[in-house]
């Protein structure tokens, strides 16, 4: 019967190398999450009248040394208020000129109305974004964290 007996063990770490690997694993991860919820978020979007919103999302992923962050965006000047909706409030016209229109029309039960200011009641918010992305999470088995995005 042979007995190695070891008294001291020395182990060095490259701490570098070490968080470059992980860097990469971890930067997959993000990237694949971040695909897949782009990807529910377009099938999921709102369509509206022109099917503009769901063609407006934008992906931006940074690397630091110690973080990755992705975001998904969506740059459609209204998106916003169907994301998030809206509070009731006054939409009055804005005259800049001689030739820019004047009044607000819209059609009600079939008759043609105009007004220089109307009251909207507000919309309820249609959280596509947010949806998406705690769906791909569930599946992903991760817990969803939800913040503002004020922080940036």
């Amino acid at each position: 019967m042979i007995q190695i007996r070891l008294t001291k063990v020395k182990v060095t770490v490259d701490r570098p190398a070490a968080r470059a690997v992980a860097m990469t694993a971890v930067a997959t991860r993000v990237v694949t999450y971040t695909r897949a919820t782009l990807a529910t978020a377009a099938a999921t979007c709102p369509r509206g009248e022109t099917g503009n919103l769901s063609t407006r999302h934008q992906v931006r992923v940074r690397r630091s040394a110690n973080q990755i962050k992705a975001t998904i965006s969506n740059t459609a000047r209204y998106a916003a208020a169907v994301h998030d909706g809206t509070r009731p409030h006054r939409i009055t016209v804005r005259a800049r000129g001689r030739r820019t229109r004047r009044t607000l029309r819209f059609t009600i039960g079939g008759t043609v109305i105009y007004r220089r200011t109307v009251w909207h009641p507000g919309t309820t918010g249609q959280p596509w974004l947010r949806d998406a992305g705690r769906r791909i999470a569930a599946a992903q088995g991760w817990d969803w964290n939800d913040t503002d995005g004020s922080a940036e």
